[in-house]
């Protein structure tokens, strides 16, 4: 076994390790994956029904079941001028009903940018875009969708089969899409976060971090909800005393509920993976 599977110098990482070995088997390790994740979204237009925090909002984003397949096959600009610009596009494709993480590059149109390309491994889940050319930024919006569905200037209208988008048009080169999904042979130990919002509107916001079971059709709290007012308390750090385990074959996102509509609200949740070297 790794020397890092029950000895990591830190008895909250050690616990946790040590409960994913009694819950799944194997021989799990912070120390082989070398990888720590953090994961951020938000919301500009939050209102009163619960929502991802994420940017391709108002609707929810439906997520595929492992017998749908990999649908999520497309990538296009809002804006014609952004050609032949190349983006890191992360997310997980199902082998079987397994969750495998790939990341790809993918490049826009060379003409066209509104012009939808395919991905060169069909996805289920995306979790981040990002910009990775190092000339000019992007000035449209980038969406990553399923293909079967009217494509309007490069914009997909079918909200409900759109995934994630680069808001190109505020200056971003990054997603913000507070949700992310754990691959079959990893697991997340989750250390903490931030909640917050935007002054621009008072109002109370209520967020819950919520994990899922890939092929389940509900979500479930993780730990209690966090509760937020604009002008008494707009920003918490979450520091868990005893880390949280998320197993392989998940899917992990920070939903959000404000009191009234147009509500700003952000979220950031971080952690390490671990691999089942056995896997």
């Amino acid at each position: 076994m790794s020397k890092y599977n029950n000895n990591t110098g830190d008895p909250k990482l050690d616990l946790a390790l040590s409960e994913l070995i009694g819950n799944t088997g194997g021989n799990w390790s912070i120390a082989d994956k070398r990888k720590s994740l953090i994961k951020f979204g938000r919301r500009t237009d939050l209102g009163t029904s619960k929502s991802t925090l994420w940017e391709v909002g108002p609707v929810e984003e439906t997520k595929l079941m492992s017998s749908d397949g990999n649908l999520i096959d497309r990538l296009s600009s809002s804006a014609a001028g952004d050609t032949s610009k190349s983006f890191t596009v992360e997310g997980h494709y199902f082998d079987g009903t397994d969750l495998v993480f790939c990341v790809q590059t993918v490049t826009t149109h060379a003409s066209d940018g509104q012009t939808p390309v395919a991905l060169s491994q069909p996805l289920a889940r995306c979790s981040r875009i990002a910009q990775i050319d190092g000339t000019t930024a992007a000035t449209g919006d980038v969406w990553v969708y399923q293909s079967g569905q009217t494509v309007t200037g490069g914009v997909p209208q079918d909200l409900t089969k759109t995934h994630n988008v680069l808001k190109g048009t505020e200056g971003w080169a990054q997603s913000f899409k507070a949700a992310t999904s754990i691959s079959y042979k990893d697991a997340l130990i989750l250390t903490g976060g931030f909640v917050g919002i935007a002054k621009k509107t008072s109002a109370d916001v209520e967020f819950t971090f919520e994990v899922r079971e890939v092929d389940k059709t509900f979500w479930r709290p993780s730990f209690s909800l966090v509760h937020l007012g604009s002008t008494s308390t707009p920003f918490a750090n979450i520091l868990l005393p005893t880390y949280g385990v998320i197993p392989p074959n998940y899917d992990v996102r920070v939903s959000a509920t404000a009191s009234t509509t147009n509500v700003e609200a952000n979220a950031t949740f971080f952690g390490y993976l671990a691999i089942n070297l056995d896997a």
